[in-house]
């Protein structure tokens, strides 16, 4: 079987740019934009924040419509010059300017080339033309200079091989497939365990002298400061803010500074490392953020730090905050709010179930079931860096597969 490098140009019927769609020209339903996210490294993403435009400005724009079947390439972003085959949406399609239009001749298999356009060796090519210093892309001149290996016979393209050859990758990356479906339920069912633990504490608790109280009876919580933009700077004390709540920790990612002498002004909204925060409003109402750098920060006004008396843990208090039993009732405090909302008064009927000793709070009893958190959690963690480590591998091998396309040799 022989194979001849062919380029984009040489194979398309019709390779061109999508649409200039601005959003003055967007509608709520007509016909479907389908823009570069919606173009995955293969397969097409199916999203559902949807945007149209009307048949009128269809007319009036000279719009190209696409059909399934067209292969659509990306123009831009990282990975430049992923590809997607346009599956049957039920609907009048066109696409955004950043998307090609790639249309093969009738000789040519449409996922036979659709596989190529993703593998590694097409993608080595469109980075040597990339252009642009923030945001890299490949001009549709340039795509058509890439060249994808081709098997002929008799002088021809030979369709009937390039059909087998996509037959076979689709038969390996199914069996990929039910590999990654496999360790994802595992990486679903690990990242449950622990939930399932917390809700059997908080909600259940126990042993019978587990009781409910009020959180406010032991703990509070200390709203941060106003401070204004003004007095923002590009150094200085860290401001932690809503956004700086990151899985569970507080990062400096997009911060916002203060100046040094805040330090001795607002002493009382000083945070130090091991303290525990909270958002207070907005669509994250209740996310939580251990602080946990050396150096000391200053804290806004739309986030809490969570204080508790000598009763109650810490800790505890942490996992308490993680656990979906609080997050429900956090969530149906603030229902009837224009936006989610913490206050004092509503504090006042968040309850917190608590192991007690002679009536009174159980310290030891807390740190043990904190114990017990931190193992799961750490195991958990670790059955996730596992099954993640399986997934990059899984995509390594479909990569491995799509290379050997590429070359010829598969």
């Amino acid at each position: 079987m022989e194979y001849l490098n062919k380029e984009l140009s040489e194979i398309a019927e019709e390779l061109s740019d999508g649409d200039w769609i601005e959003k003055k020209d967007q509608s709520l339903s007509g016909i479907l934009l389908i823009q570069t996210g919606n173009v995955g490294v293969i397969e097409y993403r199916n999203k559902e924040d949807r945007k149209y435009i009307t048949e009128e400005t269809f007319r009036r724009l000279d719009c190209k419509e696409i059909f399934p079947g067209d292969i659509l390439i990306s123009r831009l972003p990282d990975p430049v010059g992923r590809s997607c085959i346009i599956p049957e949406l039920k609907s009048r399609l066109i696409t955004a300017v950043d998307c090609a239009i790639f249309r093969p001749k009738s000789q040519y298999d449409s996922k036979y080339l659709n596989y190529l356009l993703n593998s590694y060796g097409s993608m080595s090519q469109v980075n040597k033309f990339l252009t642009g210093s923030s945001r890299k892309r490949i001009s549709r001149r340039n795509l058509e200079k890439v060249n994808l290996p081709i098997p002929f016979k008799n002088s021809q393209p030979d369709f009937e091989e390039q059909k087998k050859v996509a037959d076979k990758i689709d038969r390996l990356f199914s069996k990929i497939e039910k590999g990654i479906e496999k360790t994802r339920l595992t990486l679903a069912s690990a990242q449950k365990l622990l939930q399932s633990e917390l809700t059997k504490v908080f909600e259940y608790g126990l042993q019978n002298s587990w009781e409910e109280k009020r959180f406010i009876d032991h703990a509070k919580i200390i709203n941060g400061y106003s401070f204004k933009s003004t007095d923002y700077k590009s150094a200085g004390i860290p401001l932690i803010r809503i956004g700086n709540l990151e899985n569970n920790v507080v990062v400096l990612d997009s911060c916002q500074f203060l100046p040094e002498k805040f330090k001795d002004s607002y002493k009382k909204f000083i945070l130090k490392k091991g303290d525990l925060l909270i958002a207070l409003s907005g669509a994250t109402t209740g996310k939580i953020g251990r602080y946990v750098r050396d150096d000391v920060a200053l804290l806004n006004q739309r986030v809490g730090k969570i204080v508790p008396n000598n009763c109650i843990d810490i800790d505890y208090v942490y996992y308490f905050f993680l656990s979906d039993y609080s997050q429900k009732q956090i969530l149906e405090l603030s229902k009837g709010a224009a936006q989610p909302n913490l206050t004092d008064k509503t504090t006042q009927s968040l309850k917190i179930r608590i192991p007690l000793k002679n009536n009174q709070p159980d310290t030891e009893e807390q740190r043990r079931v904190v114990k017990r958190f931190k193992n799961i959690q750490d195991a958990t963690s670790e059955l996730e860096r596992r099954c993640q480590d399986q997934l990059d591998d899984f995509n390594k091998l479909k990569q491995s597969i799509l290379n050997q396309a590429f070359r010829g040799k598969l």
